[in-house]
């Protein structure tokens, strides 16, 4: 029983951390994409 609640617990915080690293890389895209916009270049 404690280890099976474990794994549950460590999976669930294995996909929290790629939700906010997904998370993270749309930010950083999104900065990119205004930057490229507001560039002369863009």
């Amino acid at each position: 029983m404690g280890l099976e609640l474990k794994a549950v617990c460590q999976i669930e915080s294995d996909v929290e951390r790629m939700g906010v690293i997904r998370l993270e890389c749309r930010i950083l895209t999104d900065i990119q994409t205004n930057a490229i916009k507001k560039s002369p270049l863009g």
